[in-house]
């Protein structure tokens, strides 16, 4: 079994796909790409109007899936779980030819029949920079949720961002899922009882530069421990978020950091 994703490519505007060798070198690349915690590509239909791509199938859906679950319950040690799996999929892909994911959220993240999280959605930025993702094609709602996981840096600057992202920006969307693993709450979160307002209008708040790192406009942090754990533990999960959404990209650790910090939660 397989799942299929469909792509936003306007059949008028692109009757047939052009087989450039940059993108069969990315299919290539694609193909080649083998881990634990990635989704495995099994190939793409570059036929009009069908346009999609193919890859493995994860039976347990998406992490966002999972999180909004309220009969699912997700004790320590399968939060733990997951974020272990989530980190070591994104630091072998900001090691491979792939560079940095761009997209990632929680409905990026995918689990399967073991609940094995792997990574999905990434590369493939020739075929992906010919969808039709404007404000006109999607809902507003639409267009603006899923731009909510983008580092502030590259919603400034909109459509000269970089399609693939930047590696910087991808430990920033990494934050905002670990708030959403640990307290299982709404994408912004803004405190208990706090209406959540429109995409549109957190991401105007987001492109504001602060006036310093005190007022930085991010998820509140519940005063409750989001896991059962050592208090020095749970600091040192807090502080890693905090960490990873700084607002200067400079400041924000690698990858290679976050995985030995996550790596000495158990220990």
């Amino acid at each position: 079994m397989v799942a299929i994703k469909k792509l936003n490519i306007d059949p008028k505007k692109y009757p047939k796909l052009e087989l450039s060798r940059k993108l069969l070198m990315q299919f290539k690349i694609m193909k080649d790409l083998q881990h634990d915690h990635i989704t495995r590509f099994a190939g793409a239909c570059v036929d009009a109007p069908n346009y999609c791509i193919v890859t493995e199938y994860c039976p347990k859906g998406s992490l966002e899936d999972i999180l909004n679950n309220d009969t699912l319950k997700l004790d320590k040690m399968m939060k733990y779980s997951l974020l272990h799996d989530l980190v070591k999929g994104m630091y072998f892909l900001h090691n491979s030819e792939i560079r940095s994911h761009g997209k990632l959220k929680t409905s990026n993240c995918v689990v399967d029949s073991r609940f094995v999280l792997k990574v999905t959605d990434f590369g493939l930025a020739e075929l992906h920079a010919m969808e039709d993702t404007t404000e006109a094609q999607l809902d507003e709602h639409s267009f603006f949720k899923k731009k909510l996981w983008t580092a502030p840096e590259l919603l400034r600057i909109e459509e000269a961002a970089p399609p693939q992202g930047t590696q910087k920006g991808d430990v920033y969307s990494f934050a905002l899922i670990l708030h959403e693993m640990l307290y299982r709450k709404d994408a912004w979160y803004l405190g208990e009882g706090v209406e959540l307002p429109h995409p549109k209008e957190i991401l105007e708040n987001v492109k504001k530069p602060p006036i310093s790192d005190e007022f930085l406009y991010r998820p509140v942090i519940p005063e409750a421990s989001p896991v059962e754990d050592h208090p020095e533990t749970v600091k040192k999960l807090i502080d890693l978020m905090i960490n990873c959404w700084a607002e200067n990209p400079h400041d924000r650790p690698e990858f290679s950091v976050i995985r030995k910090i996550v790596h000495s939660l158990n220990k």
